[in-house]
């Protein structure tokens, strides 16, 4: 579980922390930055997975340039620095039980135009909020059973999603539910999803109605079927 997230200098995101209850929502007027604040999450999921770093922006909206943030100086300013930098910096939970902080400081080098990484660790946190253990995440070489904390630290990144719902055109697309297993990235599943949830797990699809009137209380029950 992602519990708290800084990001620093990535795309419109300046100097932004943010603490993340189990449940979270976001919502905003357009370009508030709500999908930058998102795929700063992929991006950090991807770099503590991905082989390389240049894979870990390959599912990033444009070009790996445009990932960074630009000031007040524009282009010019940016590319006079020679190099240009973000940080993304996150406290975990684990299913493993574990709570960890994770930071990385992704580096691009104007002259070469190679990505490369800055700055990064990864420390176990204890009970009592202090560091220890500290070790790099993004290091291949330390993987399998001799670094059982590295491994669920990682495991925990995979399966994060982040979700970015297109009403006008993805969300209406026909899909057989047969052959679906998540809502999709933009919600292009999401209708064909819920059908399949209902008739596999009725708990679990009758939970999804309770989160929804939770957030949105005047909300009301789903008149497929007359009921949710």
């Amino acid at each position: 579980m992602l519990r708290k997230l800084t990001v620093r200098k990535f795309r419109s995101l300046a100097d932004v922390t943010v603490e993340l209850p189990q449940l979270a929502v976001l919502f905003g007027a357009n370009a508030a930055g709500k999908s930058n604040l998102l795929e700063a999450i992929q991006a950090l999921s991807g770099i503590g997975n991905a082989p390389t770093l240049a894979d870990a922006f390959k599912p990033l909206r444009g070009y790996p340039l445009e990932t960074f943030h630009v000031g007040a100086g524009g282009w010019p300013a940016l590319f006079r620095n020679g190099a240009a930098c973000f940080t993304l910096e996150a406290d975990i939970s684990t299913h493993g039980g574990g709570n960890y902080r994770y930071r990385v400081q992704p580096e691009m080098d104007f002259t070469s135009g190679k990505l490369r990484i800055r700055d990064e660790y990864l420390t176990q946190l204890t009970k009592m909020g202090r560091e220890r253990n500290h070790a790099i995440l993004s290091d291949r070489g330390l993987a399998g059973d001799g670094y059982p904390w590295l491994e669920d630290v990682r495991n925990e990144l995979l399966n994060w999603r982040t979700y970015n719902l297109e009403p006008r055109t993805a969300m209406q697309r026909q899909q057989s539910p047969a052959d679906v297993s998540d809502i999709g990235m933009h919600g292009e599943c999401l209708a064909s999803f819920l059908y399949k949830l209902r008739a596999q797990s009725r708990n679990h699809f009758d939970a999804i109605g309770r989160a929804l009137r939770s957030i949105v209380p005047g909300i009301d029950a789903c008149r497929c079927q007359g009921r949710w």
